[in-house]
């Protein structure tokens, strides 16, 4: 049986990067994905997502320093646009909160940024908040085209050499020096392994006696099963949004005109898990991604390509650990 340097479970965007990244780094590496590709049960489907630097978490604005350039040489490999710059707002209804703290995450990082109260807002955006509201206005943000990426991504990997096997169930794996993995399409085995699950991520390193929260939902939504999404009523978060939009933005037609749904698995911090399992410093887990994973998949990639490589990260990731909730575990 054929011994891959590395597998990376789920094909995601932030499996797909970490994939590509080992490829480019001249290690065999197979990438599995339960599903037929391309698919709309995960996280990373879709026409686009945000890309900025204006965060609440100042770790995740000095990332995004990395992520942009590592984004834009992905464009010029592959002469495809994968990011557009719009520049992009971050509101709160006081001076105290949300808006407070992505400055501070700016300020710190020494970047770009422009202050406005709600009547900048109202004269440049036509936009209707509280007197007291206040945004940040980041000059670099924007969108990036996620269907476009996750393809280009998986279309590099394969280019340097990678393999990606969809309609592959994970059942289980052996841990030990060479990791044997057990699926729907018979046995794999490794010198390391990446687990970038995502919504199916408890469930599965439950089986490995590891314990650590994990939700499935919007931020403040319901928590749902990933493999009966379907099944959830979501007509309130319409609603929601859609009065949203008829009283802040009254220029807007408040009603969707297509909607696409999506899950993610959210921490209680909201950091994401990028760690080594204890006891099998060759099992690597990426989850946990809150929502903001996509924009950061180039530097995620890098740091879990680089655990499974055995080599030193560039940040501090004491805060992205899998005990943090929980110190003690099995492996």
């Amino acid at each position: 049986m054929s011994v891959y340097d590395c597998i990376v479970v789920g094909a995601g965007i932030e499996g797909s990067a970490s994939a590509h990244y080992l490829a480019t780094n001249g290690q065999r590496t197979l990438l599995l994905e339960q599903f037929p590709l391309p698919h709309s049960r995960g996280s990373s489907h879709g026409q686009t997502r945000t890309i900025r630097k204006a965060y609440t978490q100042a770790i995740f604005a000095h990332m995004m320093e990395e992520a942009y350039p590592m984004w834009s040489k992905l464009e010029t490999e592959t002469g495809t646009e994968l990011q557009r710059t719009t520049g992009i707002l971050a509101m709160g209804v006081n001076k105290k909160g949300y808006v407070a703290e992505v400055k501070n995450a700016l300020t710190s990082n020494g970047m770009k940024y422009t202050e406005l109260n709600s009547k900048d807002l109202h004269d440049l955006y036509d936009i209707s908040m509280y007197p007291d509201s206040s945004a940040i206005m980041d000059p670099e943000g924007g969108i990036l085209k996620s269907g476009t990426a996750l393809q280009t991504y998986q279309n590099q990997f394969i280019k340097h050499g990678g393999v990606i096997l969809d309609k592959t169930e994970l059942f289980s794996l052996e841990p030990g020096e060479i990791i044997k993995l057990h699926t729907n399409r018979g046995p794999y085995v490794a010198r390391s392994v990446i687990l970038c699950l995502g919504p199916w991520a408890g469930r599965f390193l439950n089986k490995l006696g590891v314990q650590f929260p994990l939700k499935v939902a919007l931020h403040d939504g319901p928590v749902i099963d990933p493999d009966r999404r379907d099944q959830v009523e979501n007509d309130w978060a319409i609603k929601i949004c859609s009065e949203f939009v008829k009283d802040v933005f009254p220029g807007l037609e408040p009603d969707p005109c297509i909607v696409e749904h999506c899950i993610y698995t959210k921490t209680p911090d909201e950091h994401f898990v990028l760690d080594k399992l204890p006891l099998h410093p060759n099992l690597i887990i990426g989850a946990g991604f809150s929502g903001h994973g996509f924009k950061l998949a180039p530097v995620v990639g890098k740091i879990l390509g680089n655990l499974a490589m055995g080599k030193a990260s560039t940040y501090d990731l004491s805060q992205f650990r899998i005990d943090r909730f929980q110190r003690k575990a099995s492996l």
